[in-house]
């Protein structure tokens, strides 16, 4: 058979999805890796057991925060939250962070690489009725001069722009997904 036919024929061939089987990395407190897990199983962890997530200050030009309330299906169905997501296996905070932006707000990676700014990691510790979660937050900046946002309907119902003091006193008042100090 030529090459030209042979070509044809597997341009012609039916695609198979497979599944994206997607991967968490665990942690003790100190940082060091104990598992790797399914996505499905993060809700089995141990107490004393982490996951890696991030955490975005998306900031308009009159420094006010863009605040997200999470869809109905998700974590934390209905709490205020920072443009966020958990870490997968083999990314980095900022790569996560730009696919989340991307994702979530369609945020363009290139232009968000561009101005995105690394500000800290935090230990949370979140203690809702269900149990004990604990996170390594990796908290990032971001400035912006469009505020036209698409967002992914299946996770966040609304956006708004809150004053900078505002977003403070309302995650230290447990307002937010974020837990209460």
């Amino acid at each position: 058979m030529s090459k030209a036919r042979n070509r044809k024929k597997i341009l012609r061939a039916k695609v198979i999805q497979v599944p994206k089987r997607i991967f968490y990395k665990v942690f003790n407190q100190n940082k060091e890796i104990k598992k790797i897990i399914l996505k499905e199983n993060r809700n089995n962890l141990s107490e004393d057991e982490w996951i890696r997530v991030v955490s975005c200050f998306i900031v308009n030009k009159n420094g006010e925060v863009l605040m997200e309330t999470r869809g109905d299906n998700g974590i934390d169905a209905g709490m205020l939250d920072l443009c966020s997501g958990h870490i997968d296996c083999f990314e980095t905070p900022t790569q996560t962070m730009l696919r989340e932006l991307y994702e979530e707000l369609c945020i363009k990676r290139e232009e968000a690489f561009r101005k995105l700014m690394k500000i800290t990691t935090k230990q949370l510790i979140f203690d809702d009725a269900q149990k004990k979660r604990n996170y390594f937050d990796t908290f990032f900046y971001l400035p912006v001069e469009e505020e036209d946002f698409k967002i992914q309907e299946d996770e966040i119902s609304c956006i708004k722009w809150v004053p900078m003091e505002e977003v403070f006193e309302l995650i230290e008042n447990g307002q937010t997904r974020f837990p209460k100090r």
